[in-house]
C-alpha cells in the first residue's frame, strides 16, 4: 500500500510538472509562478492550525535568484531598456512577457504588471479596518486556506515572516471581496493572489488583483461555478492546439485530476485571460 501511494506522488508530481512545462508557451508572464520545491510534510511547521492570525506585518526578505543563462541575460537587459524609455511600448512588453522566460525577474516583473494593467502609482484608498475584515462571511474560509497553504511560499522562510506573509495575503484577498461584493471568493483563489503578494507587495498587489478579479477573474467569481465549468472545459482543446504530446500524456494519466487543486489554481484562472486572446 505504501508503495503504492509513493508510485501515485510520483506519477503526480510527474503530470503536473510537464503541464507546467507546457503552460509556459500560453501564460502572460512565463516564469512569474514561484518554482517552489516539493517539502517534507513531516518537517512542516504548522503553527497554530486554523487559528485565526492577523498581526502586523513585518519586512520580507528572499534569497537571491540563481545566475541566469546568456539569453536570459540579454532579454533581460531588453526588457530593461523598454522600461526606461520615455515612452514604453506595452505591446512589446506584453509580446517579451509571452515568450520563453516570461519577464525573467522580479524586478522586471514589478515595474511591467502595473503598466501592462494600466495601474498608476499615485494611486490610493482607504484601509478596511480590521473589525470589518474579521466581520466578513468569508474571513474565516480564507483564514483557513492561507493557513493550509504552506507549499506556496518559499522554502525556508523564517516562520515569523511567513507568519507575517500569510497576514498580508488575508487581508489582501479580503481588501477585494469586501470593495466589490459581487465578487465571491473561491479556494484557489489565493494562490493566485500571493504570487502578485510575493513580488510587489501587499499595496500594489491589491490594485494587480483587483485589476484582474474585475476583470479577466470575474467569470471565476460568480455566485454559481457554471460559467466557471464552460472555460475549464476549453482547457484540454487549447493545450491540444498548443501542445498535442501534453495533451496526449495527461489524456493517458490517470493522476491528473489529482494534481489540478494543489498545482493549477493559478493556471485554471490564468486561462480565463488567455482564451479570449486566443480565440477572438
Amino acid at each position: 500500500m505504501e508503495g503504492d501511494e509513493m508510485k501515485k506522488t510520483d506519477q503526480t508530481i510527474e503530470a503536473s510538472d510537464l503541464l507546467t512545462e507546457g503552460m509556459g508557451q500560453l501564460d502572460l508572464d512565463a516564469d512569474s509562478e514561484p518554482d517552489f520545491e516539493e517539502l517534507d510534510v513531516d518537517k512542516w511547521d504548522e503553527g497554530k492550525g486554523d487559528e485565526i492570525i492577523c498581526s502586523a506585518p513585518s519586512e520580507l526578505s528572499f534569497s537571491e535568484e540563481p545566475a541566469l543563462p546568456p539569453v536570459l541575460r540579454r532579454k533581460r537587459d531588453d526588457l530593461y531598456a523598454i522600461l526606461a524609455a520615455e515612452n514604453v511600448d506595452k505591446a512589446r512588453l506584453i509580446q517579451m512577457a509571452r515568450s520563453e522566460g516570461g519577464l525573467v525577474d522580479d524586478e522586471i516583473r514589478k515595474k511591467a504588471w502595473p503598466l501592462i494593467l494600466n495601474i498608476s502609482d499615485e494611486q490610493t484608498e482607504e484601509l478596511p479596518t480590521q473589525e470589518e475584515i474579521e466581520a466578513h462571511p468569508e474571513y474565516k474560509q480564507v483564514v483557513m486556506d492561507v493557513n493550509r497553504s504552506l507549499k506556496r511560499f518559499p522554502p525556508g522562510i523564517p516562520y515569523d515572516q511567513r507568519v507575517a506573509l500569510q497576514d498580508q495575503l488575508t487581508r489582501l484577498i479580503l481588501r477585494v471581496i469586501i470593495k466589490y461584493p459581487n465578487l465571491c471568493y473561491y479556494q484557489g483563489y489565493h494562490d493566485v493572489a500571493v504570487t502578485f503578494l510575493l513580488v510587489v507587495g501587499e499595496e500594489k498587489a491589491f490594485y494587480i488583483l483587483e485589476k484582474l478579479s474585475t476583470e479577466h477573474l470575474r467569470v471565476c467569481m460568480e455566485p454559481t461555478m457554471d460559467t466557471t465549468s464552460r472555460l475549464l472545459n476549453t482547457i484540454y482543446p487549447l493545450i491540444n492546439r498548443k501542445n498535442p504530446q501534453l495533451h496526449d500524456y495527461l489524456e493517458r494519466s490517470f493522476y491528473f485530476i489529482f494534481s489540478l487543486n494543489s498545482k493549477l489554481s493559478p493556471y485554471l484562472c490564468k486561462f480565463a485571460l488567455i482564451i479570449p486572446h486566443e480565440f477572438g
